[in-house]
C-alpha cells in the first residue's frame, strides 16, 4: 500500500488518525460532504484562491474576475439557502480582496515540490511560493489569527520544500485574513528533526498496514464513526 511519493496532506491524515486514513485512501471509502454552512462558505473561499493562484501561473488575475467565479463556486459548493448565506457571500468577498492583495507579490507560484525526508519521498503543495528576500512560503488562512499557533507537520514539510526550492534563509507565513494578520512561524530545528522522525514512522507503518484507530473528541464527527470498531457495544439512545 506504500505509494512511491507521499502526499504530505495524507502523511498529516495518517497522523490524526491511521484508521481513517485506511478508510479514505487505502480502502477507497468517501467522506460525505459537510452541510454547515459555515464549513461550506470557507471551502468556496479557499476554491477561488486555488483557482486564482493556479492562473497566476500563466497571467495576472485582475480583482474583478474572482467574482464571476466566486458565484460559480458558490453555486456549487457554498451555504446554499442556510439563513447566514448572504453574510457569509459579504465576508468571502472581504477575504478575497485582502488576499489579492498579497497574490500579486513579483515572482509567486503556486507548486508541488518533491523532498526528500529520511529517506522518504514527500510531496508538498505549496499554494504561494515567493522569491523575493530570501524566499518566502505564504499560506492564507480564512479565519482569525489565534493566540497561539500550533506547529504540526504540515507546517515543518511546508518550511522544508521552501527551503529546498529557496534554500536555508526560506521563511513560512500564515495570512490570516479573517483579522489581515501575516505572523511568520518559528520553527525550531528540533521541531523539523522530529518531524523526519514523524515521517520515517509513518511511511514504515503504511508500507506494514498498521491502521489502529484514534481515539479523541473528534471521533463523534468523522464520517466513518459507525463503521470504525472503536464504537462501544450496546444500543444508540435517541
Amino acid at each position: 500500500l506504500e505509494p512511491d511519493v507521499h502526499e504530505s496532506r495524507e502523511l498529516d491524515e495518517y497522523e490524526r488518525c491511521p484508521r481513517k486514513y485506511a478508510y479514505s485512501r487505502s480502502l477507497g471509502l468517501h467522506a460525505g460532504g459537510d452541510d454547515d454552512g459555515y464549513a461550506r462558505f470557507h471551502r468556496s473561499v479557499y476554491a477561488v484562491l486555488s483557482w486564482a493562484l493556479q492562473e497566476r501561473q500563466t497571467r495576472e488575475v485582475p480583482l474583478e474576475e474572482y467574482w464571476p467565479q466566486l458565484d460559480q463556486v458558490w453555486a456549487t459548493k457554498g451555504p446554499g439557502d442556510h439563513p447566514f448565506a448572504p453574510v457569509y457571500k459579504d465576508v468571502a468577498v472581504r477575504l478575497l480582496t485582502k488576499a489579492q492583495e498579497h497574490l500579486r507579490a513579483p515572482g509567486a507560484t503556486s507548486q508541488p515540490v518533491e523532498i526528500d525526508v529520511g529517506g522518504v519521498r514527500v510531496r508538498v503543495e505549496l499554494e504561494q511560493a515567493e522569491p523575493g528576500n530570501g524566499g518566502l512560503v505564504r499560506r492564507c488562512k480564512t479565519g482569525r489569527r489565534p493566540k497561539k499557533i500550533k506547529v504540526e507537520l504540515p507546517e515543518t514539510l511546508r518550511l522544508l520544500a521552501g527551503r529546498k526550492l529557496y534554500g536555508q534563509g526560506a521563511r513560512l507565513q500564515y495570512h490570516y485574513l479573517g483579522s489581515d494578520d501575516a505572523v511568520d512561524l518559528d520553527i525550531t530545528g528540533k521541531q523539523l528533526d522530529s518531524s523526519v522522525v514523524d515521517v520515517r514512522n509513518i511511511a514504515a507503518a503504511i508500507a506494514a498496514g498498521d491502521f489502529p484507530p484514534k481515539i479523541s473528541d473528534q471521533c463523534p464527527r468523522c464520517p466513518f464513526f459507525f463503521l470504525c470498531p472503536t464504537i462501544p457495544a450496546g444500543a444508540l439512545a435517541s
